[in-house]
């Protein structure tokens, strides 16, 4: 099972997102393939639950690369594009997950992110990696 942590300031916006992504999982009937859950960013460090990514809403990036500086783990760190932020796609936040799981794989880079999207604030892709790059 892929378990995704979805990390935030508060919960507000990471607990709906969480709320949708699991409801979209029963419709898509992975439930026994992937659990979304939710924590501020400040208790997940703290508590380091088992994952296999942590996805962090923008706002969290400079506190993840400080957190970063001083650790090593094992999954990737992936900052969420903002427009992906802002559309709270529950089916996009599960494939972006999958794939940078597989990238970090291949690299062991954190914090982790796509190919030619280093700069998450200026990124503006409302969709997952994987759909941008179809062909």
């Amino acid at each position: 099972m892929m378990k995704i942590y979805i990390c935030c300031a508060g919960g507000l916006s990471s607990s709906v997102l969480a709320k949708r992504g699991n409801q979209e999982l029963i419709e898509l009937n992975k439930q026994d393939a992937v659990s979304i859950n939710l924590m501020p960013f400040r208790s997940f460090i703290q508590k380091q639950q088992p994952c296999d990514v942590v996805r962090l809403w923008p706002h969290q990036r400079f506190a993840a690369e400080d957190w970063l500086k001083q650790t090593t783990v094992d999954y990737p760190v992936y900052t969420i594009p903002s427009q992906i932020y802002g559309l709270l796609n529950a089916k996009t936040i599960i494939e972006d997950g999958e794939d940078i799981i597989e990238i970090f794989k291949n690299n062991h880079q954190n914090p982790a992110y796509f190919p030619g999207e280093k700069e998450v604030l200026t990124n503006k892709r409302k969709v997952s990696y994987r759909e941008v790059n179809k062909k």
